[in-house]
């Protein structure tokens, strides 16, 4: 496949979707609903993100926008605070394509700063407190240096990092700024893992420069100039980052435009998406703010719909389970690691506590196994999730899939996954249903379409699709890729195949292919998947490729058993094996070891809450490493070899099972 030149990207990505008929080669499906939405957003919506979601809200003023921690903050209010927030830029000097930088988490400021940055055209760089120093250094040297947001806890851990770059303002949001009173009402539940106190004073001693947000306000009352730009749907506003599959502290920086949020939101309305409309939805947002899932699915979409967010500051797959309860929400976007970890851990925790009021639980940022499914599903039930409004729970099946690749800006919705096969006695995966404006095609390795439903390259392209990698060009250009035909998709770089239905199965990532000396390649995903299948047993499988020291392939299977497995665990593990035997060239399944991970001993994840691929390849072939095989009427784990002078271990693990 043919690699695009990154000159030719702003006529690829912004042109394609401006409708016009003469072109032969358009990349919007010819639907006339589609059609006349993406017209309408080029001709009426031409103008900035904040702006849409006002205008959405005229008849909301008094709803519910910003839940946060016991804390109701109305559209109104929420238009308020954007407005004097954005007369405070300005009267810093800020102007329209000044990129400002942010290190903040989850609260009303963060929200209130965004919007103001939309208002007054400017473009906001969200970036990590966790991210490599030097990266951030980076990051900071792009922006103005005429303001800088944070809050409290993130700048604590940043502060010697930016005190190079000489901000004229360091405006710090306290966690306590929007809570009532500055008082904590979770402080039992919070306890242990975040301190709701006001230490900017202490900052201020030691920085002329850092203010509070409140102060920051107040430099902009007297500002009488005009506040809002003029701002057109392909500027660029949003510079967020990628997470979960770059190397540790360097996420690459994705520029989306203003027509990435405002497409998102007119698609996820009823009559396109064909969801059911929300209504009185209070939307959890916890996932870390630099991610752009966090800012288009838990904040941009609630509030286009004229519903709210709840704004949760910390972020810990421990502390889940409190968030639950201290928010209370409707929707529940999370990561498949954190939901599982609630899933086993919930009820141990808060045995009295239901969730009626949950009734859109959503698995984002990494795929889900059946088994995975099936325990998150278990859990909701014992919780009687939904209950509020329906009269039973949602039962069987009520785990719904949401997002695609943060390049895209997201492009699937689905009501179920892969057990909607109980609910539809169909044997067929229900799989991933692209929003309409995305074209979305399954690739082979020359860039001919597949249509036969088997596995190749997943690509799409939309409006909602970013413009570039910042300060990447090669990985742009690697990204932006040409089909046969010479036409423009961006590379998920992930298998997937197509269903009868036309809706896409993904299978996972690509790059670490299984070599045979035939010249073929069999991706993990062959192995994992067939691993999972047995999801009464099997709760959560990740196939690593390792390299012994002889530089030999090695796939060594994390697995990690269902709590209330069926069989027993030799059984389990040994029938496994065997079905790879059976499945696999005999080449690549003799080389196949297992690693057994306990319930509590759960899969590391990243400060993006995804399961921690980098963390299980660091790994590599260890001790723990096991063979299951059956001997003289035996089961036993052979301990696989780690170096040429280690003696394998046989371990008897179940001496009554017989031949």
């Amino acid at each position: 496949m043919k690699i695009v030149n990154i000159a030719k990207l702003r006529e690829i990505v912004l042109s394609k979707f401006k409708l016009n008929k003469e072109k032969s080669n358009k990349i919007v499906k010819t639907n006339k609903k589609v059609e006349a939405a993406l017209k309408e957003i080029e001709e009426k919506r031409n103008y900035a993100w904040d702006l849409d979601i006002e205008k959405r809200n005229t008849a909301n003023l008094e709803k519910e926008a910003l839940f946060y921690r016991g804390n109701v903050i109305t559209f109104r209010e929420l238009f308020e605070n954007r407005d004097k927030t954005a007369k405070a830029l300005k009267q810093a000097g800020i102007k329209k394509g000044d990129a400002i930088a942010i290190c903040m988490a989850n609260t009303p400021e963060f929200i209130y700063t965004l919007m103001a940055i939309s208002e007054v055209g400017a473009e906001a760089t969200i970036f990590g407190e966790n991210f490599d120093k030097s990266y951030i250094e980076t990051i900071i040297n792009g922006c103005t240096d005429k303001v800088f947001f944070a809050t409290d806890k993130k700048y604590e851990k940043i502060k010697d990092i930016i005190k190079n770059k000489n901000f004229k303002h360091k405006v710090i949001v306290s966690l306590t700024d929007s809570l009532k009173d500055g008082i904590d009402p979770y402080y039992e539940l919070d306890k242990g893992f975040c301190d709701f106190a006001n230490n900017i004073s202490e900052f201020k001693e030691k920085d002329k420069n850092v203010e509070t947000f409140k102060e920051f306000i107040i430099s902009g009352i007297n500002y009488s100039g005009q506040i809002r730009e003029r701002v057109a749907l392909d500027d660029d506003f949003l510079r967020s980052f990628t997470s979960g599959s770059t190397r540790k502290g360097l996420p690459k920086q994705m520029v989306h435009p203003h027509r990435s949020l405002i497409t998102m939101a007119r698609f996820h309305d009823t009559d396109l998406s064909g969801l059911p409309a929300m209504h009185d939805v209070r939307m959890l947002a916890h996932i870390p703010t630099y991610s752009n899932t966090d800012v288009i699915t838990s904040i941009s979409d609630p509030l286009s719909q004229g519903c709210s967010a709840a704004l949760e500051p910390i972020y810990d797959i421990n502390f889940h389970n409190r968030s639950l309860i201290i928010n209370r929400p409707n929707a529940i976007p999370s990561t498949t690691s954190f939901l599982v970890h609630s899933a086993k851990t919930f009820e141990k925790e808060f045995p009295f506590e239901k969730m009626p009021q949950a009734y859109i639980v959503i698995a984002v940022g990494e795929p889900t196994s059946k088994g995975e499914e099936r325990l998150i599903n278990k859990w909701l039930k014992n919780v009687k999730a939904g209950t509020k409004r329906v009269p039973f729970p949602l039962s069987p099946v009520t785990l719904s899939l949401g997002g695609g690749d943060c390049e895209h800006g997201g492009i699937y919705f689905t009501l179920f996954h892969a057990l909607r096969q109980k609910v539809s006695f169909s044997k067929e995966t229900y799989g991933l249903t692209p929003f309409k404006c995305v074209d979305e095609v399954i690739l082979d390795k020359n860039g001919n379409h597949i249509t036969d439903g088997s596995v190749g390259r997943l690509a799409a392209i939309g409006p909602t699709t970013m413009k570039r990698y910042d300060g990447n060009e090669d990985a742009t250009n690697k990204f932006f890729i040409k089909d046969a035909n010479g036409k423009i998709y961006g590379d998920t770089k992930a298998w997937a195949s197509k269903n009868k239905k036309g809706n896409t199965i993904m299978h996972g990532r690509m790059g670490s292919e299984f070599h045979l000396s035939t010249g073929e390649e069999v991706a993990p995903y062959v192995i994992s998947e067939a691993i999972q299948d047995d999801y009464y047993n099997i709760l959560s499988c990740e196939v690593i490729n390792a390299k012994n020291e002889e530089g030999m392939e090695i796939p060594v299977a994390h697995i990690e058993m269902q709590p209330d497995s069926k069989d027993t665990l030799p059984v389990a593990l040994l029938s496994t094996k065997e079905k790879l035997d059976s499945l696999l060239p005999e080449e690549l399944a003799s080389k196949v070891v297992f690693r057994l991970h306990s319930n509590e001993e759960e899969f590391q994840v990243t400060g993006s809450g995804k399961r921690s691929i980098n963390a299980l390849e660091e790994e590599g072939l260890t001790d723990k490493c096991f063979i299951p095989e059956r001997i003289d009427g035996e089961i036993y784990f052979t301990k696989y070899k780690t170096n040429s002078n280690d003696v394998s271990k046989k371990m008897v693990l179940n001496k009554t099972i017989q031949k």
